[in-house]
């Protein structure tokens, strides 16, 4: 390996490693609740269940649309325009109210929703007071994410992994006090754990605001100076960049949850083994997961300070370290699928489907990383529109009829869903690669052109005056 290459890599996962961290106790705090609240009774992990189904359909898309903050503003790091990333984070802050406050409405309005969805009448109750108590909390778990996106894209992770350490371990002693009514509060169950989730939600985002207030590394930065009014150019480029990615979220969520029903009409056994496989993929999903968020922000960053070579150089970087990551979870996957459903289980019908999914799943991860940190890379080049078409026609007309037709059709019995989105994950991948090849070959031919008297702020004024002149992102773009 050449030493730019080897140095890149190194840089890529210094700043992956923490986010990857943080996706991963993020994760783990919700298997927490999981837990503890099964301990209750089969109601209240059913309500917890049927409010999950909600709470993460919403959730998603709201990531997705604030995810549009990393090129933004790691371009603007590379040109050096801190104004322009104080700007984004102010607009952003207002999309992330609009944002809660329509999650919060949705929340509160659940119980008719879930009693249309012809659901167990005993159990929305419970799902949707814990709903109603959650909705309190959605500005502070979206104010967290916007806030984290910001040093993010600053190259800073480190931060928010250590706030999400010490709320997870908050979380789960919270859990363990209000649920079951220790140290003379009362036993609040289903609700005791929105009523911890929404405290430690808000406490995570009080700690990242004082760290970015008191930070010497965001002392020059003009923060929460034009929060007061909307900048719209802005807010319509976080918008143009978010929209789509939040649909492209739905749309990785619908498959898996389209891919769930399908699943359940084959038999109980095969609905548990899916969800332990499920579970099992999503865990290792956040690893690059968190390498895409970390390769938009690095080839972001050498576009915005036009440094075509290196931003190529961290693209083959990025893709590298995702093959290797990829090959070693999927051996692990071929090669451990017994041992790996034992943790979840140990039903030995529901271990036999198990085994097979993970055992599929296994042929998977190389492609389903790779799909994802090319979305990564193309974010870092502000193309989000395109990557939204690619995975819909990837995960809803390659992925998921070919898993119906397998499992239906062609007597594939309950694997043949897997191998559909083995498919779908693989179409994704190579359409996402073609994407990228082409797109970075025009913007970085362009950015070895000699930039001449423009300078890569014009066009940005942040008090909404009249633009004089087109600028680099949309150039580039």
């Amino acid at each position: 390996m050449s030493s730019p290459f080897r140095q890149e890599t190194n840089d890529l996962l210094r700043l992956a490693a923490p986010v990857m961290g943080g996706l991963i106790l993020s994760t783990s705090m919700v298997f927490v609740d999981n837990m503890m609240v099964g301990r209750i009774g089969a109601d209240a992990l059913a309500a917890l269940a049927m409010a999950s189904s909600i709470y993460m359909f919403v959730f998603v898309f709201c990531i997705g649309v604030l995810l549009a903050m990393t090129p933004l503003i790691s371009q603007a790091d590379g040109e050096g325009d801190k104004e322009k990333m104080a700007v984004v984070l102010d607009q952003s802050l207002w999309v992330t109210f609009f944002l809660a406050l329509g999650m919060g409405i949705l929340f509160y309005i659940s119980e008719p929703i879930f009693h249309w969805m012809n659901q167990e009448e005993r159990i929305i109750p419970l799902a949707g007071g814990y709903l109603r108590i959650l909705a309190w909390g959605t500005p502070g778990l979206l104010g967290f994410i916007c806030l984290r996106n910001f040093i993010d894209s600053t190259s800073n992770t480190k931060p928010a992994f250590w706030i999400a350490l010490i709320a997870t371990a908050i979380n789960a002693g919270l859990d363990y006090i209000f649920i079951f009514g220790k140290f003379g509060f009362p036993a609040m169950g289903v609700a005791g754990a929105a009523l911890c989730t929404t405290t430690v939600y808000w406490g995570m985002t009080l700690a990242l605001g004082i760290y970015i207030f008191r930070s010497k590394r965001y002392r020059d930065f003009p923060l929460f100076q034009t929060w007061r009014t909307f900048h719209w150019p802005t807010i319509r480029e976080i918008l143009g960049l978010g929209l789509p990615l939040g649909f492209t979220r739905l749309t990785e969520v619908g498959l898996f949850a389209a891919a769930t029903l399908l699943m359940g009409t084959l038999g109980a056994f095969e609905q548990a083994g899916h969800q332990v496989a499920l579970n099992a993929a999503s865990l290792v999903f956040m690893i690059p997961l968190g390498l895409s968020i970390a390769s938009a922000v690095r080839i972001g960053k050498y576009v915005g300070a036009r440094n075509s070579e290196m931003a190529e150089t961290s693209g083959s970087a990025s893709m590298f370290v995702t093959i290797v990551i990829g090959i070693f979870l999927a051996l692990l996957f071929l090669f451990f699928p017994r041992q790996i459903t034992l943790i979840y289980t140990d039903d030995l019908q529901v271990m036999r489907f198990a085994t097979e999914f993970i055992f599929v799943a296994a042929f998977f991860q190389v492609v389903d990383g790779l799909q994802c940190v090319l979305g990564g890379m193309l974010r870092g080049l502000k193309d989000t529109r395109v990557p939204f078409f690619i995975n819909f026609v990837s995960y809803w007309v390659v992925g998921l009829p070919a898993g119906y037709l397998l499992t239906f059709r062609w007597g594939g019995g309950a694997k043949g869903l897997w191998i559909g989105m083995v498919f779908g994950l693989g179409a994704s991948a190579i359409l996402s690669y073609i994407r990228y090849r082409a797109l970075s070959k025009r913007i970085f031919s362009k950015l070895r052109r000699p930039s001449g008297s423009s300078s890569p702020q014009d066009g940005f004024d942040p008090r909404g005056n009249k633009e004089n002149s087109k600028s680099d992102s949309k150039t580039l773009g």
